[in-house]
């Protein structure tokens, strides 16, 4: 029997983008194993099928979502894009990162540019404020990785103001 080739990534990154507020959505479930899975599939796809669009709609959930469990899942996530995404050298004058990614056949929309870089920090230096202490957590682990790939960033995100807690700071 033939098989058909596979479809284009582009179609790939189309679904995720249709899919993101449904997957988000189950990180409401009350049913651990649902949520589980549902995160653990994220942090499977999110390394290989990069989508931009997709980082500001969790950047807004992160923000403003009510639900503790979809803010601490959108930080998670956001963390991993940090950890896994290459970055774009030739998106800015900057060297922003220390090391790179090593991922063959990227296109240039599917790196991670200063400016992204840059709101993702942002965001997650504002989740250290966080009222619940998981969301806090994740946001901190985040951090974590943009001091460890993207120091610059991770200085500017410091000295920007969004961190109110001194300690942090530090």
């Amino acid at each position: 029997a033939t098989r058909a080739p596979p479809p284009p990534a582009f179609v790939g990154r189309l679904l995720l983008k249709d899919l993101i507020p449904t997957i988000l959505d189950m990180s409401k479930q009350t049913v651990k194993v649902i949520r589980t899975e549902a995160v653990s599939m994220m942090l499977d796809i999110l390394p290989h099928c990069r989508v931009k669009s997709v980082n500001i709609v969790m950047l807004e959930k992160m923000k403003s979502h009510k639900n503790r469990s979809v803010r601490e899942d959108c930080a998670r996530y956001l963390r991993c894009v940090l950890d896994t995404w290459p970055w774009d050298p030739t998106g800015s004058h900057d060297n922003i990162s220390n090391q790179n990614v090593d991922i063959v056949n990227s296109r240039k929309e599917e790196r991670l540019s200063l400016d992204s870089t840059r709101q993702i920090g942002l965001g997650l230096g504002r989740t250290l404020s966080d009222s619940a202490k998981p969301v806090r957590d994740e946001a901190k682990k985040g951090i974590e990785a943009l001091f460890r790939r993207f120091r610059p960033v991770w200085d500017e995100v410091l000295n920007s103001g969004v961190i109110r807690d001194v300690r942090l700071r530090k």
